[in-house]
């Protein structure tokens, strides 16, 4: 997880107005009950048990670059994730699904030139 690959061309034309087009999603993955002190899931749906972990990942669309990987407990909304307060620079494009979903985030990336 240490290495890597991108590129300094954008992989699209298109994405080139951007100084980034960082798009972000989380994916769960089932622990053993045994992790749950530290890792709680969200239970009870989908055959899920009582551990969970969360990793809320990074890429950026335009270098192809890999720019970040959080671990979280599997129960940890979206919109609450830290990765939510991350800077960006002026210039870049975010993506994200509604799971994400805070307007004072909105707020912030329109007060930093972010869109």
């Amino acid at each position: 997880m240490r290495c890597v690959v991108a590129s300094d061309k954008a992989m699209a034309p298109l994405l080139e107005q951007f100084t980034e087009v960082r798009v972000i999603d989380s994916s769960v993955i089932s622990l053993s009950d045994s992790q749950q002190e530290q890792f709680r899931a969200c239970g009870g749906s989908y055959n899920s048990g009582a551990s969970a972990l969360k990793l809320q990942v990074e890429l950026d669309l335009r270098s192809g670059a890999l720019r970040h990987i959080e671990p979280e407990a599997g129960r940890s909304p979206d919109n609450a994730s830290p990765r939510q307060r991350a800077s960006l620079p002026a210039g870049s494009l975010h993506i994200a699904d509604l799971g994400y979903f805070d307007t004072e985030v909105f707020e912030r990336f329109s007060q930093t030139g972010v869109y």
